[in-house]
């Protein structure tokens, strides 16, 4: 690296010139405790750039601050060991979780990975609702934007779907976490609906047998009913311990049982007879949310946060009509405190 540490030539004298040694060398020349504090950074080299830099950030201050003698960078070292293995374990418990902001301008072509308009009908393609599926700031949740989804008729449908494929880490057992944040305008006249989410599934796992796709399907109404359904205020729903419906691709066909849970599909209990049989094995090839289908009346409801886990390794997607500032990360925040707490430290110090 080119960043690196001062120490003396020799301890013991101060006037002499001082010589430069680089991060990555300089563990093996300074006392144990420092030593000891360089091999943590060294450790998280390459966990996170962001968590490594600050640390190194964090050691160089400290050492350059501080009179060049080696007793004192001791002193000042072993103080903050056990504040940065602290900031370590916090930086450490962020690592599998990560919110990816979706601006209009990452909603494109249909492909995976990637968030895209499906299944859309409106007034630009030959039906009579105006239907609206975008990222706006007519109602924001989590910054300053959400997805508005809207129509005026049962004509009108429109989802917003993100898919990923056959992996085998992704799967109906693995799922460790399922949500998302919707909004009922008041002015809806379509009675208990919302904008559901769907997970698509493929039953036997096995991507040569394309004919066992479906989806399973979130609706509030069926949570347990449609006095469920709020309108004017987010609602944030756990599909975890909800009950989720069955369309299949091949007929075409809705399994019209609404009370199986998702614990329920998961293990393969108390599963309709006619439906796609489902357990731990499932692929899970993709999330979708939208309205439509067959809705009788307008509608005008918002999206966001859409958050799934396998895993335990959750993905989070907070749609945003313009990018914000970046926000530090919590480990991040804690690492700047610190270093905070040690330039306080080594002033006082420095004082006496």
């Amino acid at each position: 690296m080119a960043c690196g540490v001062r120490i003396p030539a020799t301890p013991s004298t101060h006037d002499r010139p001082q010589r430069r040694i680089p991060l990555h060398t300089v563990g093996k020349k300074l006392p144990p405790e420092v030593a000891t504090a360089h091999k943590l950074l060294i450790k998280n080299e390459n966990k996170s750039s962001a968590t490594t830099g600050a640390f190194i950030a964090l050691f160089t201050f400290c050492a350059n601050r501080v009179p060049p003698t080696t007793k004192k960078l001791k002193d000042i070292m072993t103080r903050f060991h056990t504040l940065i293995a602290a900031a370590t374990l916090l930086a450490s418990t962020q690592a599998h979780a990560a919110t990816i902001t979706v601006l209009p301008t990452d909603v494109g072509a249909p492909g995976f990975n990637t968030w895209y308009l499906a299944n859309y009908r409106g007034a630009s393609n030959g039906f009579s609702s105006t239907t609206k599926a975008a990222i706006t700031t007519a109602n924001p949740r989590s910054g300053n934007g959400s997805v508005q989804m809207s129509l005026t008729d049962l004509s009108g449908k429109a989802d917003y779907t993100y898919t990923w494929g056959f992996d085998n880490s992704r799967t109906l057992g693995s799922l460790t976490s399922l949500n998302y944040d919707w909004f009922r305008s008041g002015t809806s006249t379509a009675s208990g609906i919302m904008p559901a989410l769907r997970l698509l599934y493929d039953a036997d796992g096995n991507a040569a047998t394309g004919s066992d796709q479906g989806y399973l399907i979130f609706e509030q109404v069926y949570n347990p009913n449609a006095a469920s359904v709020v309108s004017d205020q987010w609602v944030t729903s756990n599909l975890m311990t909800a009950n989720l419906w069955q369309r299949q691709f091949s007929p075409g066909f809705t399994v019209e049982s609404f009370g199986v849970s998702m614990n329920d599909w998961i293990s393969g209990a108390n599963q309709p007879a006619n439906a796609d049989r489902l357990n731990g094995n499932t692929a899970i090839l993709g999330i979708e949310f939208g309205i439509g289908s067959g809705w009788d009346g307008s509608f005008n409801g918002f999206v966001d946060n859409v958050s799934f886990g396998f895993n335990q390794n959750v993905t989070t997607f907070n749609f945003e009509a313009s990018a914000a500032s970046a926000v530090p990360e919590p480990a991040s925040i804690a690492l700047l405190s610190l270093g905070l707490i040690g330039f306080a430290a080594a002033r006082r110090r420095k004082v006496k």
